[in-house]
């Protein structure tokens, strides 16, 4: 078994996260819907060495803000395999035949 603080991309899963997520609806604010705010009902995670490490925040990306990509903001995504969030930069805007 891997322990919390253990990572391993290729190690054995049962395909069953055993942490509890908490992902908003995003009833009170469209922008905020599907986005992770909580693990174990806890709002920030202890899993890295730095706080920007342990911010819980982005989506998974089935459901992302509108928003941010008409506005080129980072978008984040949170990989619960890693317990933590990463980034995505607007590049260049690419048109698809």
């Amino acid at each position: 078994d891997l322990s919390k603080k253990d990572v391993a991309m290729l190690g054995y899963r049962d395909g069953i996260l055993k942490s509890k997520y908490t992902v908003d609806s995003g009833v009170n604010d469209p922008t905020k819907s599907s986005q992770f705010c909580a693990i174990n009902d806890k709002s920030s995670d202890d899993m890295w060495t730095t706080a920007g490490c342990n911010e819980i925040k982005g989506s998974d990306l089935t459901v992302y803000n509108n928003t941010a990509i008409r506005n080129k903001q980072e978008l984040y995504i949170f990989l619960p395999e890693l317990r933590r969030a990463i980034s995505l930069d607007f590049n260049e805007k690419v048109r698809n035949l």
